[in-house]
């Protein structure tokens, strides 16, 4: 499992939705097909690209440093389903952390 810094996920939905409130938009322990119960991170969007933007906002600093590792496992790791009108984008291997301790988690 890898986590992400929650505060970094937020503040890129809220660039990226163009809201404070993003709560609607994370949804932080998806339980996607196939997963018997185990949760992870998810975004509820009207179009998936828009999950693939918030995550290039998460890593905007790595991509700048020409390292895509990160942000090319979480792409791959990616799955959908749908939800309502709506999409949820979900990463089965990927949970929010508190910043503080997530490089101990990653580690």
């Amino acid at each position: 499992m890898q986590y992400l810094p929650s505060d970094e996920v937020i503040r890129a939905a809220q660039d990226q939705i163009g809201e404070d409130d993003v709560d609607h938009v994370i949804f932080k322990e998806y339980s996607g097909r196939n997963m018997y119960g185990a949760t992870c991170l998810g975004f509820i969007v009207d179009r998936p690209a828009e999950a693939t933007m918030i995550l290039i906002r998460v890593f905007h600093q790595e991509i700048a440093e020409g390292d895509f590792e990160g942000i090319d496992e979480m792409l791959r790791s990616e799955r959908t389903d749908n939800f309502g009108a709506q999409t949820i984008v979900y990463y089965p291997d990927y949970l929010l952390a508190d910043p503080a301790v997530v490089e101990g988690y990653n580690d």
